[in-house]
């Protein structure tokens, strides 16, 4: 009978978590962006928002709730795939095909999406550790 590993499922609970407030962070700033009356058809004002509540969340978890490194760039590639099959369903309906209007939407959409996430990551993860390297 094999033995259950506890930090396995932790480890993918934590990656659910994370997954779970990039989602919760792109439906916030989407509420925001209606309450604050950003009308038409610029997305700029939402990603902003979605930037801003990425890179806290980041933060958040990478630096109080100790999520490891990997863990948060596991959620991040998940969300990248979701990102990549939203750019395919609402180009062609389907698979995305890998054209200049694909890349041109992944690109500009990864500057809202994965560079906040890294930047929240990378100032928790270096906040955390100066913080238990002063205790020695």
């Amino acid at each position: 009978m094999a033995v259950p590993n506890p930090t396995g499922a932790r480890s993918m609970l934590r990656v659910a978590t994370a997954l779970a407030s990039i989602i919760a962070c792109l439906l916030a700033a989407m509420v925001l962006s209606a309450l604050v009356g950003s009308s038409g058809r610029d997305p700029r004002p939402a990603a902003i928002f979605m930037a801003i509540f990425l890179v806290a969340a980041a933060f958040y978890l990478s630096r109080w709730r100790a999520h490891r490194v990997r863990e948060l760039i596991v959620a991040l590639l998940i969300a990248e795939l979701f990102f990549v099959a939203a750019i395919g369903w609402f180009a062609s309906g389907g698979l995305p095909r890998f054209d200049s209007f694909f890349f041109s939407w992944f690109i500009a959409g990864n500057r809202f999406l994965a560079l906040p996430w890294l930047v929240g990551v990378a100032l928790g993860t270096y906040t955390r550790r100066r913080r238990f390297a002063s205790r020695e």
